[in-house]
C-alpha cells in the first residue's frame, strides 16, 4: 500500500499486530529492548529509533517496515510512513 493510496493508514494499527509481516524474532528483541527505555505515553518517540533499527538490520527500511512498526507500536501506519519518507536517513530500497 503507498502512502497516497486511499486505504494508507486508515486507523491505528493494534498494538503488536504486525501488519501482515510477522517481525523476525531478533529485530522483536531489540524493539522490545528500546520499548522498555520509553514511557507507554511516549510511543510516538520510539518511530525513528525503531526505523534505523531496522535499516541496521536490513541495509533499508520499506513501507512495509513501516506499517509492522506502527503495528508494534499501535498508531497510525501512516504516521511511520510519513517519517520514513520525510527523513533522507533512511534508505528505502537496498543499496548496491
Amino acid at each position: 500500500m503507498s502512502p497516497t493510496s486511499p486505504d494508507a493508514g486508515r486507523g491505528a494499527a493494534r498494538e503488536g499486530d504486525p501488519g501482515g509481516a510477522p517481525l523476525p524474532a531478533a529485530l522483536r528483541e531489540k524493539f522490545d529492548r528500546l520499548r522498555r527505555d520509553y514511557p507507554p505515553e511516549m510511543k510516538t518517540s520510539l518511530v525513528l529509533p525503531l526505523l534505523h533499527c531496522v535499516q541496521e538490520e536490513n541495509g533499508h527500511v520499506t513501507e512495509r517496515d513501516a506499517v509492522a512498526i506502527a503495528a508494534y507500536i499501535g498508531m497510525p501506519a501512516i504516521r511511520v510512513v510519513e517519517a520514513l519518507t520525510w527523513y533522507s536517513m533512511f534508505e528505502r530500497e537496498p543499496q548496491g
